[in-house]
């Protein structure tokens, strides 16, 4: 399963390779038209102010401290704590069997969790929610979490419009 990861992991990247020169064109040709960019803004301080709340998943300890630098930037941040059985119960409902342990349980949380907040906070719309997270390059598929992540809330009626940050 290793070589089948790996595979995996290659295949991604050459795909992933092949929507950015994609995305660039596309840019490309929005902005010659005057259209503004579809994805890959930069989110800036403001944007991040004017979220109902900036939500950091909890892959660690770390969540808490980026969570506190960008409430002393004035930003309404949650650092999440340890995933439990219900982000690994949800993550594999959404999974298609291809991606690690980590992104399972890294999807099934941000759906959870985010469920959970917008339903003790109703006044916070999911438009104006933000999961800031980090991503890196190599072949290891962390570098594609954002993006799974934001094509799963794509796909779910309650979270649609939850905007998904990576913090690189």
């Amino acid at each position: 399963t290793r070589i089948q990861a790996f595979g995996e992991g290659v295949r991604q990247k050459c795909a992933a390779k092949a929507h950015i020169d994609e995305v660039r064109e596309t840019e490309k040709a929005r902005a010659a038209l005057g259209l503004p960019r579809t994805r890959g803004q930069v989110v800036t301080l403001a944007q991040l102010k004017a979220a109902d709340v900036v939500v950091i998943p909890g892959m660690s300890d770390q969540a808490h401290l980026m969570a506190g630098v960008l409430r002393s930037y004035g930003i309404n941040a949650i650092g999440l704590g340890a995933p439990g059985e219900a982000a690994l119960d949800a993550g594999n409902h959404r999974a298609n069997g291809k991606e690690c342990i980590p992104q399972v349980i890294t999807m099934g949380e941000a759906e959870v969790s985010l469920r959970k907040l917008l339903e003790e906070h109703p006044e916070w719309s999911p438009e104006r929610v933000i999961l800031g997270t980090v991503t890196t390059c190599g072949p290891c598929r962390f570098s594609s979490y954002a993006e799974a992540i934001q094509r799963m809330f794509e796909a779910t009626n309650d979270l649609n419009g939850t905007k998904v940050v990576a913090f690189d």
